[in-house]
């Protein structure tokens, strides 16, 4: 009977295979699907040919060229889970969705961090057999890397406002960025979608915006967020874990009524009433945060918590970049400004200071 069955079963799989097969194209080759034969020949420079290349100049272009490629890759996976937050109802089979791929965008970034090593091969004075090519462009320029800060939430305010306190000028690399594409003009082509690129990512809703808009939605003891006694439900939530940081550790409760007030670095969510007060609508968010952390353990709260654990994460492997790569110029060409004209490593050690998520690093101390 077995053995029968078994017969039966592969008969079935046989006959049915070949018909999943015929969807498959055929004739396609590695190479041509990959489109090596252009990718491959993209690395001649300002020449347009490998064989005029300095020595080391193919390693500088190759390992620039990875990092945009990891970059459009990190910009898909972070639209798609803003996309998925963005939802006027999230679902709570979304969330895996989410945190998969923001693991996605971490596992980029770890890896992006170690490439450095490889662009850290060239000598000072092997880049400077080259640097002159480069011209007044510069990785400040990098695009697609302002549309990924746009994409998460680092807007000009923000970016202003963290410049301000950590010394990093009142530089604003978006406007700039579209100032110089524009300006390139005939002789550029790509200027007009440079520009174009940037101001439609500055338009698009943040991850950030989309993660307060979700947070915000947060059933305190069950209570949905646009039901009327939802806001007593969050107000006698936070009194208690006021008290709770009392009994834990009385240093807390200050910096506690300090957070749970504040509205600054607020990016509004899109589907607020707008007859909310910013101080009512920040405390519904705050609520939301420290509801989820305080009861992470509860089957219902353990994807939300992974989620927000995955865009701390996201911004501490982003910050870990940053300084890996303040490190890589300072090593290769010191204190000098850099090629397109900015301070160079004084403005990266600034940027390393930015934090585009302050409410959820801020909720970290306040957890019992």
């Amino acid at each position: 009977m077995i053995g029968t069955f078994s017969k039966i079963n592969i008969l079935i799989l046989w006959n049915f295979y070949p018909m999943k097969q015929s969807n498959v194209s055929t004739g396609v080759t590695y190479w041509n699907y990959l489109k090596l034969a252009e990718l491959l020949n993209l690395q001649g420079g300002i020449e347009g040919d490998e064989s005029q290349l300095d020595p080391d100049e193919l390693n500088f272009i190759v390992t620039h060229q990875v990092f945009e490629l990891w970059f459009k890759l990190m910009g898909r996976e972070l639209s798609l889970a803003r996309d998925c937050l963005n939802a006027e109802w999230v679902a709570e089979s979304s969330i895996p969705f989410v945190v998969h791929h923001l693991g996605r965008v971490n596992e980029i970034l770890k890896v992006a961090v170690d490439h450095f090593r490889v662009t850290e091969t060239i000598t000072p004075q092997d880049f400077l057999k080259f640097r002159r090519k480069l011209g007044t462009s510069s990785g400040f320029q990098s695009y697609q890397l302002r549309c990924l800060e746009l994409r998460l939430g680092l807007d000009a305010a923000t970016r202003a406002l963290w410049h301000r306190r950590n010394g990093g000028g009142g530089v604003d690399p978006v406007a700039t960025l579209i100032a110089e594409a524009e300006a390139a003009g005939s002789n550029d082509p790509q200027g007009a979608r440079v520009a174009e690129t940037l101001r439609s990512a500055a338009r698009e809703v943040s991850l950030r915006q989309a993660l307060q808009r979700w947070l915000a939605r947060t059933p305190i003891n069950g209570i949905q967020a646009s039901a009327p006694e939802a806001v007593e439900a969050r107000e006698t939530f936070l009194a208690s874990h006021r008290v709770m940081l009392h009994a834990a550790d009385p240093r807390l409760v200050p910096e506690f009524d300090r957070f749970a007030e504040a509205v600054e670095l607020l990016a509004a969510p899109a589907d607020v009433d707008p007859e909310e007060t910013p101080r009512d609508r920040w405390r519904r968010i705050v609520a939301g945060l420290l509801y989820i952390e305080t009861y992470r353990d509860r089957p219902l709260f353990a994807w939300p918590r992974l989620l927000i654990d995955r865009i701390v994460e996201l911004e501490e492997h982003l910050v870990l970049w940053r300084t890996r790569h303040a490190r890589m110029v300072e090593r290769i060409i010191g204190r000098r400004p850099g090629t397109g004209g900015s301070s160079g490593v004084d403005y990266l050690d600034a940027t390393a200071c930015i934090r585009i998520f302050p409410e959820l690093w801020a909720a970290r101390g306040l957890l019992g």
